[in-house]
């Protein structure tokens, strides 16, 4: 989960000092504007499945994991 990290960390700030600095590293998060990520699924002959995401790293060149 990509808000994972921002949840541990802001349930062992001490102090509203800690909370605020967790906040602004993880701002990003709540940003309305940043793009969603595009998930891929590729089916193989075999009948297993590939799940990957895809980045903007690269134009359209998806990471499939």
């Amino acid at each position: 989960m990509e808000g994972q990290p921002f949840r541990d960390e802001m349930s062992i700030a001490r102090t509203q000092a800690d909370r605020e600095r967790i906040a602004e590293k993880y701002s990003y998060l709540f940003d309305d504007n940043r793009q969603g990520k595009q998930i891929i699924l590729n089916f193989l002959d075999d009948g297993s499945m590939l799940l990957g995401e895809k980045t903007n790293t690269t134009k359209d060149s998806p990471t499939i994991s």
